[in-house]
């Protein structure tokens, strides 16, 4: 499993910031790589996403999981995707500067022996990449007067 994290700091309130995050249905909109993002079902705090991306050139699609804690967490599960296991958690605190987020990913993509060893190595970079797309996105967007 590999686990990586990726935080920023943004000078915004946590209810706004959070509030950008949690509405992954906004996504297209001010992220250029994400091209969909559907709710396919939500109950409560508890939803289902179907997104699809472009990552590094190449189309990406997944169904995700995820429960929300209002300007505390955002826990989420892959249930359909490239990773054999994709999971994790963004969490929100206030810090003196505005709000701190961290972006968590534990992941195993589960393929067969060469296909593991490169898929790591892929999907980690591209993990890495598009997380820190994510947050500087959500920063600049929280920031913003609009």
């Amino acid at each position: 499993m590999i686990h990586l994290e990726h935080s920023i700091v943004i000078k915004s309130s946590i209810d706004k910031v959070y509030d950008i995050a949690e509405n992954i249905a906004k996504f297209p909109d001010f992220m250029p790589h994400v091209k969909t993002s559907n709710m396919i079902k939500k109950q409560g705090n508890k939803r289902q996403v179907e997104m699809s991306a472009v990552v590094n050139g190449m189309k990406s699609h997944w169904i995700s999981a995820s429960t929300t804690e209002k300007n505390k967490r955002i826990q989420y599960s892959q249930v359909k995707g490239l990773c054999k296991v994709m999971r994790g958690e963004w969490l929100f605190n206030k810090v003196p500067e505005g709000t701190k987020i961290t972006l968590i990913h534990n992941f195993d993509v589960g393929w067969p022996v060469i296909g593991n060893l490169i898929g790591r190595v892929i999907v980690k970079n591209w993990v890495d990449k598009y997380s820190h797309l994510t947050l500087g996105h959500i920063k600049s967007k929280a920031e913003s007067h609009n």
